[in-house]
């Protein structure tokens, strides 16, 4: 396999590593937005208890914990890309210099 083909290689895993921690964002910001639409129903002395607001912030932290499941995908696919990328570009730089 040539130097060049497998720089590709590194970039395809790069992307794919960013997409999934991208994904991961959206799934948070959805869950989370999906929570505070429920809070329509709350008045605002429930939010003022403290059992109250400590419920909803638990319900966040959980929110964000389940939604995150795409985040260890990307960066098992990002950061051995990322190290394989820069070994390519000192084989690279080294195979050019004279």
């Amino acid at each position: 396999m040539t130097l060049a083909s497998q720089l590709r290689l590194c970039r395809a895993g790069i992307v794919i590593g960013v997409l999934f921690c991208v994904a991961a964002v959206f799934e948070v910001t959805i869950g989370l937005l999906g929570m505070f639409r429920d809070f329509d129903g709350m008045s605002g002395e429930e939010l003022q208890d403290p059992s109250g607001l400590s419920q909803v912030v638990g319900e966040a932290l959980i929110v964000i914990v389940v939604r995150l499941w795409p985040l260890p995908l990307g960066l098992l696919a990002l950061l051995p890309s990322l190290i394989w990328r820069h070994r390519l570009r000192r084989r690279m730089d080294a195979a050019l210099a004279p």
